[in-house]
Order: structure tokens, then C-alpha cells, then sequence
């Protein structure tokens, strides 16, 4: 068969659009859980804002980059014989393919429906929200949530991974990097615990809690929890099957790295004194070691039993031993702990568990849940504004990212000050898809973890043979993880990292009928695709140089995500970073500056409300001091008193801020009442 150069050329840039595109996915869950900013240098709605819009733009830069090359891939993969028409069919043949369960033998592509079905439930709950703008950029935009372009993120990570993940070492690599970003969210909590926060990322008040790179121990928890188990299903597959793996001389180093890997992971999970994580984690690792011993030999089983016990040891003596802590760090009234002290004090945390569960307190989550159910059943609106389709709520519910608006019309007044209690998240993940997404949702929300335990439980009930002993091993970390988060998510918060972890992770299940061994990658089978191989190596019938119509829809496609991803993506970082500009000048009398850092952050992010209220404080503090801002049209106009007109723009930005989110009650509070002289 005669191969044109146009041919070999198109198929050596699929190759690299194809590795390409594993980089960006293993790039995803190594760096999004680590990145973050300076707390001094960025300003915006949340206390952790400098954690959670880095992480947000990252994820949602890298997904449109994930969807940028998968359509490149497809622009080169010039079916023959060439037509729309033709690649429409086998576009919708092969779709009907990926998502048809094979039958009970192979339930894995009910796998995939439930997954498709929760991302659908979003999508659809989007379009009915009783918001749309929030449902669809978020609460405040550009920060971490559930709206419906973050969640598309997440649906862009799970389907390119369980369609291109197609040998066990990519599965190795994917383990890799997330046990390797486990160990640093860790380390770096192990790290704050002994005084060594050397980025400052820990608040003023977080004495004895390490919250590492996440800016909450609860979120730090969630990640661990993903982690440890990868790393020890690593660790117990490590010297089995694997092309290259050490010998009996060197063995021993590997093991040690091993246990050091789930041991400073163990310690930083420990430091963070969140239970919830504590309780999905140890029944996680118990998990996997007891399927190893029923499903992947006992070999592996001990294996993990010991590269466990010895980690545990180590952290043992670790708790046990006496040394300083972070306590020791913030000065008088600070407890220092010593080693006896801090194993006490996390057993004393551990066996409160049960206390908490037979009192029914859950640290507060019992008000938050019962609130939620409420909103669930009731679902009562805001009396300034008519709510549509309200027959559907119960179906769809209020949308993505309304759950803190909802929440606030039922909750209970308490404290000294009667506040009303206010929550993002129900720490519950499925009442929380209630609320936002509906009774629809929340059965999706129930698909997404029962379907994979299911269909995972019979493969290694019935298919045990049929795989290899990574794909066993693999199968029960991944019924491990799935089954410690359903757990931990009962009483927890998922939030970017370990969402996006997880699934990468549930599209690692997806993806695996359609993995080949190492030694089978390349006899017949190119990258997993079932087609005949040349002499050259190029899968024949399947490239040519790209046709033009191809290579339009590309550039236009690409152009929009890359215009989407810089204004809803990158832009938010930038304009928080302007906005943190705006008290260190206001602390120098520079109101000029401070005003013009606000209107370059409402120029980057004018949907953020908050930067209309920096600006309107920045006016506020400029007319306190009686500084004339000559930046301002007041400085200009002789019928109305300067400041007066002063005033008159203070309220002028509270407004724009209730206009960009009016069912947000921040912004209304900012917003100056009817005895203001200006307000018309």
C-alpha cells in the first residue's frame, strides 16, 4: 500500500496531538490541587480567593485545551472515504457504541450513562434556573462553585480521558501524578504543622489545623483521601507486570519510597483534624486491601498490608514523638504540642466520632442538612422577584451555584446577633444536588457513585479472569476511592481538586474496556483503534492531509474557546490581582490609584459585584478624607456639589453590583438606603 506524504505527515501530528493531550490531563490533576497566589496580592468575594480562582482558571484553561486539541485530533483523523455525510453516521454509529452497556457480562457502559446523565441534569437544570447568569458562570464568577461552565470543565476532563486512555502505563502515569500531587499537599501540610508555612497561606485565626494548598482543611482532607488510596494501590502493583521494574537489589529503595509517600500523605491528612476525611480514608484503605486478598492474590494483599503498616508506623512515631508543632509559632496564648500531646489530641478527635453521631450534632451539619431538605420540599423564593417555571423546581430545582441564595430564605436566626445562618454547600453532596439540580439531580448525583460500585462490584465478582493483574488491582483502587468519597461526602464539601481527581478517575472505569497491555499495544492495535497497520506504522484508511471545510470548523471552534477561556477564565485572575492593589494604596492616601486598580478589575471582571463595591469604597474613603479624585466626571461638573456628586457615583456602583448579581444579599446590603439624597 503506497502512503502519501500527506498522510504520514497528518499522522505524525495526530501522534503528538494524542500525547499531547495526556500531558494536559496529567498536568490537570498534578498542578490544580498545588497552584494558588499570594494572600496579599489578590482581592475578591471569599477569604480563600487567592486559592480558589487560580485554581478555577487553571482548570478551565487546561479543559479548553483538552477540548482545542481533540478537535485538532479530529480535523487530522480524515476518515476515508471522505464526506460529512459518511462521518456523521460513523460519528453516531460510534457514539451508540461507547455508550451501550455490551450487556450484563460488561456493565461498564452504564458507567457512562450515568456519568452523561448527571452532566446532562446540569445542563438541563442551566437552562431552567431561576438564574441564569449564575447558574452559568457561578456564584461569583471565576471562583470555585458548581455553575455549569466549571462543571463543563470537569464533563471535557472525563470525556477525553475515558475516550483516549487506552494502555495500562498511561493508567500507571495518571496513578503517578496523582500520588506525586498527594505527596506535596501533604508535605506542605505536614510542613504548616511544624511552623513551616514559607507561601503564608495559613488565616490568622487557623491555630492547629493545616489546610496546605487548598485554604481548607476539609478540602485538603478530600484530596488526601483520593490520594492515599492511588498511591498505595501504586505501591502494591509496583514490582508486578511492569516493564522495567527494579530488581531484588534495588527493590528495597523502591519500597522505602513507597512507605514514605503514604506516610507523609498519612500525616497530612492527620493535621488537618477533619474527621469526615478521616472516616472515607481509613474505610478506603481497608477496602483495597481487603479486595486484594479476595480478587488480586494474597501476594498483593500483603504487599499492601505492609507498605501500610509501615506508614502507619512512621506516623505513629511521628504523633508519638515529642517536637515542636505550628502552635509554637504564634506566640503567647498559643498551645504548644508536644509529640504525646498531638497523637492524644487526634485520638481524642477520632473516637468523637461516634459521639457526634449518636448526638446527631455532626459539628452544625445537622441544621444545614435539615435547611436543605426544606428548601427541597418547599422551595420558597424571594418576595422582590417572581420566579419561573416554579412547577418545575421540584424536577430541576433552583439551578447550579443557588444553593447560599435559597438558603438564606429558611435559615434559622442564631448567636447573640440573631444572624441568619448562611451556607454554600449543604456538606452533603447529594442534598446538595437536591437543591440545585432537583429530585433529577439528586438521582443522578446517586448514579454517579452507585452505578460505578455496582458495575465495578460485578467485574470483579464475575469478569475476575478475564483481566489482567493490573486492571484488578486498578479496578479495586478505583471501587476503594469511589466507595471512601461516598462516605466522606455525606458530611463533606467537594470543591475543584478532588473533583478533579475524581473524575479523572471515574473516566479511568470508563475507559476500561478498551485498554491493552503494553506488550499488545503494538501488534495490529494503534493506540487501541481496530483498524489495519500499514508497513509505515499509519493505521490504514484512516488519515489524509485534513480538508479545508475540516480545517475551518477548526479554527473557528478554536477561536471561540480560546476567546471564552481569556474572558471567563484568565481575566478573573487578572482582575483580582488589580483589585488587590486597592488597599495598600488607599493605606497611602493614593485614592487616585485605588480607584483606578477598581475600574481596571471591573473592566477585566465587570460580572464580579464586589469590584463595584471596592470602587464605591474607594469613593467612600476619597470623600472621608475630602481628597478631590480629579479621575471622577464630579471633578468636572459645577451644578452639583463635588461631593455631593460623590455620593451620587458611591451609589451609582453599589447599584451596578446588585444589577450584575441582585439575588445576592451582599451586594444589596453595599447598596445605600432611601435616606440617601443622591439615590435619583
Amino acid at each position: 500500500m503506497v502512503i502519501s506524504n500527506g498522510q504520514i505527515t497528518s499522522y505524525a501530528a495526530w501522534e503528538w496531538v494524542r500525547r499531547a493531550q495526556e500531558a494536559v490531563w496529567l498536568l490537570l490533576v498534578f498542578v490544580v490541587p498545588l497552584v494558588f497566589l499570594s494572600r496579599s496580592d489578590i482581592l475578591s468575594s471569599p477569604v480563600i480567593v487567592f486559592i480558589e480562582v487560580p485554581k478555577i482558571a487553571i482548570l478551565r484553561t487546561l479543559a479548553g485545551l483538552l477540548g482545542a486539541l481533540w478537535l485538532a485530533e479530529w480535523a487530522l483523523e480524515s476518515k476515508q472515504p471522505a464526506g460529512i455525510g459518511y462521518g456523521a453516521r460513523r460519528g453516531w454509529d460510534s457514539l451508540r457504541r461507547w455508550f451501550r452497556p455490551s450487556g450484563p457480562t460488561d456493565p461498564i457502559g452504564w458507567v457512562r450513562l450515568a456519568v452523561t446523565f448527571y452532566f446532562g441534569t446540569v445542563l438541563l437544570s442551566t437552562v431552567l434556573s431561576a438564574s441564569l447568569p449564575v447558574s452559568l458562570w457561578g456564584e461569583v464568577p471565576g471562583q470555585d462553585g458548581y455553575g455549569a461552565y466549571t462543571t463543563a470543565a470537569y464533563a471535557m476532563v472525563f470525556a477525553v480521558v475515558a475516550t483516549h486512555l487506552k494502555t495500562q502505563d498511561q493508567q500507571w502515569r495518571l496513578m503517578v501524578a496523582i500520588a506525586a500531587s498527594g505527596v506535596l499537599v501533604g508535605g506542605y501540610a505536614v510542613s504548616q504543622h511544624f511552623g513551616g508555612d514559607f507561601f503564608r497561606l495559613l488565616g490568622p485565626v487557623q491555630h492547629g489545623i493545616a489546610t496546605s494548598t487548598m485554604g481548607n482543611a476539609i478540602f485538603v482532607g478530600s484530596v488526601l483521601l483520593i490520594t492515599l488510596t492511588v498511591s498505595l494501590a501504586a505501591a502494591a502493583s509496583h514490582f508486578r507486570n511492569r516493564p522495567g521494574a527494579p530488581g531484588p537489589r534495588r527493590a528495597w529503595w523502591v519500597w522505602t519510597l513507597w512507605i514514605a509517600v503514604l506516610a507523609v500523605q498519612m500525616l497530612g491528612i492527620i493535621y488537618t483534624s477533619s474527621r469526615g476525611p478521616w472516616v472515607g480514608t481509613v474505610f478506603a484503605l481497608g477496602l483495597f486491601v481487603g479486595l486484594a486478598f479476595l480478587f488480586s492474590g494474597w501476594r498483593t494483599g500483603v504487599r499492601g498490608v505492609l507498605v501500610l503498616a509501615a506508614a502507619a508506623a512512621i506516623t505513629a512515631a511521628v504523633l508519638i514523638f515529642p517536637g515542636h508543632s505550628f502552635g509554637d509559632s504564634f506566640g503567647p496564648g498559643s498551645e504548644s504540642s508536644g509529640g504525646p500531646s498531638q497523637a492524644a489530641r487526634a485520638a481524642e478527635r477520632f473516637t468523637s466520632i461516634g459521639g457526634q453521631v449518636t448526638s446527631g450534632g455532626f459539628s452544625g451539619r445537622r441544621d444545614i442538612w435539615l435547611t436543605s431538605w426544606r428548601l427541597m420540599q418547599n422551595r420558597p423564593w424571594v418576595d422582590f422577584d417572581q420566579m419561573r417555571l416554579s412547577f418545575l423546581r421540584p424536577v430541576v430545582g433552583y439551578g447550579p451555584d443557588l444553593h447560599r441564595t435559597v438558603y438564606l430564605l429558611d435559615s434559622r436566626p442564631r448567636g447573640e446577633l440573631l444572624l441568619p445562618g448562611e451556607a454554600h454547600q449543604a456538606h452533603n453532596f447529594f442534598l446538595h444536588a437536591g437543591v440545585e439540580l432537583g429530585f433529577l439531580g439528586l438521582l443522578a448525583s446517586l448514579g454517579i457513585f452507585g452505578v460505578p460500585l455496582l458495575a465495578g462490584g460485578y467485574l470483579l465478582l464475575w469478569r475476575t479472569r478475564s483481566y489482567s493483574f493490573n486492571q484488578r488491582v486498578i479496578l479495586i483502587m478505583l471501587l476503594a476511592v469511589i466507595a471512601g468519597r461516598l462516605l466522606e461526602q455525606m458530611v463533606g464539601l467537594a470543591r475543584v481538586s478532588d473533583l478533579t481527581m475524581f473524575w479523572a478517575l471515574l473516566a479511568v472505569m470508563a475507559a476500561m474496556p478498551g485498554v491493552v497491555a503494553p506488550q499488545s499495544a503494538g501488534d495490529g492495535v494503534a493506540n487501541g483503534k481496530e483498524n489495519p497497520v500499514s508497513n509505515s506504522g499509519i493505521p490504514a484508511g484512516e488519515f489524509a492531509a485534513p480538508g479545508a471545510w475540516r480545517l475551518l470548523i477548526l479554527l473557528i471552534v478554536v477561536a471561540g474557546i480560546a476567546g471564552l477561556t481569556w474572558t471567563k477564565s484568565i481575566d478573573y485572575p487578572r482582575a483580582a490581582l488589580s483589585a488587590g492593589e486597592i488597599n495598600g494604596l488607599i493605606g497611602q492616601g493614593d485614592f487616585a490609584g485605588g480607584l483606578a486598580a477598581s475600574d481596571k478589575a471591573i473592566s477585566l471582571a465587570p460580572d464580579v459585584f464586589v469590584y463595584h463595591n471596592h470602587r464605591a469604597a474607594v469613593l467612600d474613603a476619597a470623600q472621608a478624607a475630602g481628597d478631590p479624585l480629579l479621575a471622577v466626571e464630579c471633578a468636572h461638573r459645577s451644578n452639583i456639589p463635588y461631593q455631593g456628586c460623590l455620593g451620587q457615583e458611591i451609589y451609582k456602583s453599589n447599584r451596578q453590583g446588585v444589577f450584575q448579581r441582585p439575588l445576592h444579599y451582599r451586594a444589596r446590603v453595599a447598596r445605600p438606603g432611601p435616606h440617601c439624597p443622591w439615590q435619583n
